[in-house]
């Protein structure tokens, strides 16, 4: 029986983001009939970054969650960098104490500095297998001044030599694998996996379809759900959003989110843009099928930072999808000639409000869509991830 110890901050039940990505990938690994899953995470936090106190389980998961008394302030920076001390030193003791117990271990970067101690004390027994959801070097690389500079420096030290040590280094794109081979990581220990689809198969009803019905909805609805953060490039999506709605009365623009940051971009631009929390996880299919179009956005020069991981469940909804990315992004050429997406491939804001405009134009079959979709939703599985973790 392999025992594994999965390693994240995040975890079930964060309603968005690697929280859910984590506790859905957990639960794939615990239905292994030769695998046992351990969880060391922090009490949910994310995206309100507010520690709250649940002990929620999810069946054949033994979770141990860390955090209690914890706070956490509006600056992101700030936040950040607690969360890494923190966890980092959480997980020090942790691996002390039991690195013994397990034979993997999974860690999901970013934060990245308790990766470095995993790979420290890991053990001969134990495998190291790095899951890297986000490059943090990348986003730090695009702020300027010295102080950016030393933390980019340290972020690269850190990561590097936990790429050096790890068995095996999986990256939710190729691009993102070719970064993490410049930062030191083997290529032969390293493998591509595209994130995977984590949408409910069913919706649960009408009843709890308020986001349809809201008074705020029309026919052609433009959306943004999930986090807000410098990754979205979030003011200059709020200023394109503020125009559709000026540009035709037809349009109503949505945004779906929460957080501190969250709050103040909707007292900045909510007599504009029509702003909401973020649904359950049950409403989802119905947000997405009432949704006439779904904005995806990347920052400027962040592309092979990341790759968004709503895009799987987009595709698999039908929704018809707007991406904003960088020029030659490996994301663009993965989506290019699918049904249903455009891709812009600059912020040019006048480009998009018109590339948005003549989506709205075009009359989308969302059954049609999802026929179509169903080769390129084949990059999309989740099986492929997990048996890249356990064949090592």
């Amino acid at each position: 029986m392999k025992k594994v110890l999965y390693i994240s901050p995040f975890f079930y039940p964060e309603p968005i983001s690697t929280g859910k990505w984590n506790s859905i990938l957990c639960q794939a690994i615990s239905k292994r009939a030769d695998c046992t899953v351990d969880v060391f995470c922090m009490y949910p936090f994310y995206p309100q970054w507010k520690i709250d106190l649940s002990d929620q389980q999810l069946p054949g998961i033994k979770i141990k969650r860390v955090g209690k008394g914890v706070r956490f302030f509006r600056s992101q920076a700030i936040n950040r960098m607690i969360l890494e001390i923190y966890f980092s030193v959480r997980v020090l003791f942790e691996m002390v104490r039991n690195r013994k117990k397990y034979d993997y271990f999974v860690c999901v970067l970013p934060p990245s500095l308790f990766a470095f101690f995993v790979s420290l004390f890991n053990t001969k027994k134990g495998k190291v297998i790095s899951i890297v959801h986000d490059l943090q070097s990348i986003y730090a690389s695009q702020k300027t001044g010295f102080v950016w500079g030393v933390i980019k420096k340290l972020i690269d030290s850190v990561e590097s030599y936990h790429f050096r040590r790890a068995d095996k280094i999986i990256s939710l794109s190729s691009e993102m694998k070719e970064e993490v081979a410049r930062n030191g990581g083997d290529l032969a220990k390293s493998s591509v996996c595209y994130p995977f689809v984590t949408l409910a198969k069913n919706s649960s009803g009408p009843e709890v379809s308020a986001a349809k019905h809201d008074s705020q909805w029309g026919s052609l609805d433009v959306v943004y759900s999930g986090a807000l953060g410098e990754k979205q490039n979030p003011k200059a999506l709020l200023e394109i959003f503020s125009q559709v709605n000026k540009e035709g009365q037809k349009v109503n623009a949505h945004v779906f989110s929460c957080g501190h940051y969250y709050e103040s971009l909707k007292a900045e631009y909510h007599e504009a843009v029509r702003f909401h929390d973020l649904v359950p996880e049950e409403q989802l299919p119905d947000l997405l099928a009432a949704s006439y179009l779904h904005v995806v956005p990347q920052a400027e020069g962040t592309s092979s930072g990341s790759l968004p991981s709503k895009l799987p469940n987009l595709l698999a909804a039908g929704v018809p999808i707007l991406l904003i990315t960088d020029p030659d992004s490996e994301v663009a050429s993965l989506l290019s000639g699918v049904a249903g997406v455009e891709i812009c491939q600059s912020w040019d804001k006048s480009l998009i409000t018109e590339k948005i405009a003549e989506m709205i134009d075009s009359d989308f079959n969302k059954s049609e869509l999802i026929a179509s979709r169903t080769e390129t939703l084949k990059n999309f599985e989740i099986d492929n991830l997990v048996e890249n973790i356990l064949e090592v």
